[in-house]
């Protein structure tokens, strides 16, 4: 392949994960527990970066035990409808 097709294919994978990321970059990622979307306990968020230009990709809340706990609870409270799905 050449350098410049490569370049070129790079350029709109990049287009097309910018419309993807839009969704992401005005708020906060936040959790899907109990099929709700929830802020974190804590409130605090991380950022989660490009590896290929290091630009922000989005903001993520950040999980505590308090969410791994809800989290959990969850889980185990749906268990039962997953288990009889066939």
């Amino acid at each position: 392949m050449s350098e410049q097709k490569g370049a070129s294919i790079l350029a709109a994978n990049i287009e097309k994960a910018e419309g993807y990321l839009a969704q992401f970059r005005p708020g906060t990622v936040r959790h899907f527990i109990a099929s709700e979307s929830v802020e974190g306990r804590s409130g605090k968020t991380f950022e989660t970066l490009c590896p290929v230009d290091n630009s922000l990709l989005a903001k993520v809340a950040a999980g505590d035990a308090a969410d791994i706990d809800r989290a959990a609870k969850a889980a185990a409270a749906a268990f039962p409808a997953w288990r009889a799905v066939p």
